[in-house]
């Protein structure tokens, strides 16, 4: 078993606070909190439906960022150990310099290089020629070109940012809705779906759009999902479903990690 074996299973830690995670949020495991409940009204004078979700409560941010925090953190130290652990291959460091010791993330050339570790040769030093080239391939800006700031890895330095300044992530409720109407004969019908964001008042009202002549009387529903999302990430992942985007995360630190397997031999 090589070394980057044994920092993998951080990467496992990660994993089963992700899993946690997912138990937490449904009611399986930690605070069991009360399910969210959705109201669905449907209105056929107006071709409309109305929704009403509750906000996700403040205990529950609570508990669920935290947890969240653990999944992001594990991750964030798993690459702080590839290069802990190159560093200390064949050479014995300072307290100092292994205060030094932490993977840079950066979005573009000029901040790679501007790195303290990096423009001092630091790196180069303790480090390897070689390995810091690895490095270097790993960053967002190598990455993702085209878009280094939607790269995972830029994506998990900035969620540690966060956790680390704020204690908690603040997250909320994404409900999606998919339905049919029919009209009374049912001769005719109308597939709709919608997504009622959190950060929209309690209740919305959504158009389903009816096509046809004749006027909708009832309508069925196919499918009715929470999603957990991220809020107040200054942008950065506001919106977007919060176990997708971490399980992206976790494949990339496990393939970066794992790409410094060779310097490793023995």
């Amino acid at each position: 078993m090589s070394r980057i074996d044994d920092i993998r299973l951080k990467v496992n830690r990660a994993n089963g606070h992700l899993e946690d995670f997912k138990a937490t949020i449904r009611g399986q495991r930690g605070t069991i909190h009360p399910p969210h409940a959705v109201g669905i009204h449907f209105q056929p004078q107006r071709q409309d439906i109305t929704i009403s979700s509750e906000r996700v409560k403040p205990g529950q941010q609570l508990e669920w960022g935290i947890i969240l925090g653990d999944v992001v953190h594990q991750l964030r130290t798993v690459l702080d150990h590839v290069v802990y652990a190159l560093a200390t291959r064949t050479t014995t460091l300072t307290e100092k310099e292994i205060r030094h010791l932490n993977f840079p993330i950066h979005k573009d050339a000029n901040d790679f290089r501007a790195d303290d570790a990096v423009r001092s040769g630091f790196f180069e030093r303790v480090l390897g020629t070689d390995e810091l080239a690895e490095i270097e391939r790993s960053q967002p800006y190598k990455r993702k070109a085209a878009s280094p700031t939607s790269d995972e890895l830029w994506l998990l330095k900035r969620l540690d940012d966060i956790d680390k300044h704020r204690t908690v992530f603040v997250l909320d409720n994404r409900i999606f809705i998919q339905g049919t109407a029919a009209s009374e004969d049912s001769r005719v019908e109308h597939r709709f779906r919608f997504i009622k964001e959190p950060m929209k008042p309690e209740t919305e009202v959504f158009d389903i759009g009816w096509p046809h002549p004749v006027p909708p009387t009832g309508v069925s529903m196919d499918d009715i999902s929470r999603f957990v999302v991220f809020n107040e990430t200054d942008p950065l992942c506001d919106g977007r479903e919060t176990i997708p985007v971490v399980r992206d995360i976790i494949n990339a630190v496990d393939f970066t990690a794992t790409a410094f397997d060779r310097f490793f031999p023995f």
